[in-house]
């Protein structure tokens, strides 16, 4: 990640996979609805299953996960409890790069990147509320509360 922002200009960000984005809800009902969730989601792991690249700026490099369906129940679950539409479609997915230029880092670097990283798992361990939004820099998006899975 930090090799692809340096290389692009690129914005650098903290890994992640996103259950709910932009919610508007108060910090401190997002807080309580992610700690609701502690008693029904477990750590668990999500296998890589390609590379990919769109040219949306969020999307712009990124690996696809297959995610356990008890992390789908829980963002379900997230979005009930603050009373907001679930938005549709769910692509999990944790991204390398945002706001790459078009066809960057090309399709030689896609490959040799999925030869390394597809069929790989990774761990989801913590809920993150984070003060995020497309409207405000990356350099100051933070973490407001952390709850570790277990």
């Amino acid at each position: 990640m930090a090799r692809y922002a340096e290389r692009f200009a690129a914005p650098v960000f903290e890994p992640h996979l996103t259950l709910l984005g932009d919610v508007r809800s108060a910090p401190k009902a997002t807080v309580a609805a992610c700690r609701s969730l502690l008693a029904t989601l477990p750590k668990s792991s999500a296998r890589i299953s390609r590379v990919s690249q769109t040219a949306d700026f969020f999307m712009s490099l990124f690996l696809d996960l297959d995610i356990e369906s008890s992390v789908a129940s829980a963002r379900e679950d997230l979005a009930a409890r603050l009373a907001i539409p679930l938005p549709q479609p769910f692509r999990p997915h944790l991204s390398l790069a945002y706001g790459l230029p078009a066809g960057e880092p090309g399709q030689q670097a896609v490959h040799e990147m999925s030869h390394r990283f597809v069929g790989k798992t990774i761990t989801l361990n913590e809920i993150r509320v984070v003060r995020s939004a497309k409207e405000l820099a990356i350099d100051e998006w933070r973490a407001i509360h952390i709850e570790r899975l277990k």
